[in-house]
């Protein structure tokens, strides 16, 4: 298991403490817009008086926070951080065995923010009663009728792509990746899904079962003939 940076954490645990404190977090184009300091800067400002005073900063009442956070980051890079470069680049920021470069600190800034907002969207994305199972094997290749439970369109590395949520008739859910037909589907949507199964995995709490890309578009042909 890899070991967290310690000052990455207190970096987090400012943080937090600053936006409770300010009741808000700032970013930069807010600052230009309202005047008010940007988080990065008075998170920056506590850290460097800490140092010239020659003592630690520590925030313990916000390490729990901070501790929800990295697990959220870790779970996040295991389940898409080759695909998104924020995610990965705070990973490594957390687990980096190096001094915390300047632009490493920006991002650690602002993960509570992202955190909160993560949080939003994982509520406004409940996928209701869901059944505990996978709908095949990896190779197998299913073709069923599924509802889009929800899309959720990501800026990552690689792109602009989509990934698309559904559930079958047996409740079970089924997820894939789609950067051809990024507007393609939306919430209530009812498909006849044909594709192979890439992974079985575990998100968000819940058994889900990957598609491979490729099916996206036979998928949206099918439906069509409906």
């Amino acid at each position: 298991m890899n070991t967290i940076n310690t000052k990455a954490l207190d970096i987090i645990t400012c943080a937090i403490a600053t936006i409770v404190g300010t009741g808000k977090y700032v970013s930069r184009y807010e600052e230009g817009e309202t005047g008010n300091p940007a988080t990065v800067d008075i998170v920056k400002a506590k850290m460097q008086e800490a140092v010239l005073k020659g003592i630690e900063f520590k925030v313990e009442e916000y390490s729990g926070p901070a501790q929800d956070i990295v697990a959220w980051i870790t779970q996040e890079f295991e389940d898409y951080g080759s695909t998104n470069s924020y995610i990965m680049d705070a990973y490594h920021a957390i687990f980096s065995e190096e001094e915390i470069q300047n632009r490493q600190m920006g991002i650690l800034i602002s993960l509570p923010s992202s955190y909160e907002k993560a949080m939003m969207r994982a509520r406004k994305f409940d996928l209701g009663t869901v059944n505990e199972r996978y709908a095949g094997v990896p190779g197998e290749t299913i073709e069923t009728r599924v509802t889009i439970a929800f899309t959720k369109r990501i800026e990552g590395q690689y792109g602009v792509y989509t990934v698309v949520t559904a559930k079958d008739n047996d409740n079970r859910v089924i997820f894939w990746y789609d950067s051809k037909n990024i507007y393609a589907f939306t919430t209530g949507q009812e498909i006849l899904l044909k594709g192979t199964i890439k992974a079985l995995k575990k998100l968000n709490g819940h058994k889900q079962t990957q598609l491979a890309e490729k099916i996206t578009a036979q998928a949206l042909a099918i439906a069509a003939e409906d």
